[in-house]
């Protein structure tokens, strides 16, 4: 977190991650939810029980035009563990895009960026996710459990945010050296 505490801090900084870059990369400035995660998410279960469609998202309040990759990062950054995480992004870009192009291809349109500049985007919304993730960790730590149910979730959720914020501050290290405290 100390590495990443000028850009915290510094409006301007988060502004351009989570709205300015996207002149500069080259993508779209679109509507992102803002809050993406699970418990945002209504899913249609399966007769195992198992959810398998979207049928809503829902609690918009955080809506905002700007960073087509935030949803995206919050959800990862935040549902899911840093080995999943970054398994996912060995191919998650790769697999929107070509979903991506294939519907708007059905529509006679095709996206106006590369896959490339789509990571950067995320990259950029990763480093800010990964500043609210230890703060997400308190949803986890809801809820009447035992003692011991707890201390695993604590440990679970540390270790997340943990990752997440070494990422972040080695993606920053490559995108904006120079937002780094001590830089």
């Amino acid at each position: 977190m100390q590495k990443l505490g000028r850009y915290m801090y510094n409006i301007d900084m988060v502004k351009y991650s989570v709205v300015d870059c996207c002149k500069d990369i080259g993508v779209p400035s679109l509507v992102q939810l803002g809050d993406l995660y699970t418990f945002n998410i209504t899913f249609e279960r399966q007769e195992d029980n198992i959810p398998n469609k979207v049928l809503a998202f829902f609690d918009f309040q955080q809506a905002f035009e700007g960073n087509p990759a935030f949803d995206m990062a919050r959800l990862i950054a935040a549902c899911t563990d840093a080995d999943i995480r970054r398994h996912l992004e060995e191919f998650i870009f790769d697999y929107y895009y070509e979903k991506l192009t294939k519907y708007m291809t059905e529509n006679k349109k095709k996206p106006g960026f590369t896959v490339d500049q789509f990571k950067t985007a995320y990259n950029y919304a990763l480093i800010n996710q990964a500043t609210w993730i230890p703060m997400m960790a308190m949803v986890a730590l809801s809820g009447d459990v035992s003692e011991d149910t707890k201390r695993a979730r604590i440990a679970r959720c540390t270790l997340r945010a943990r990752l997440v914020l070494e990422d972040a501050v080695k993606r920053l290290e490559v995108l904006q050296p120079t937002w780094i405290n001590g830089a």
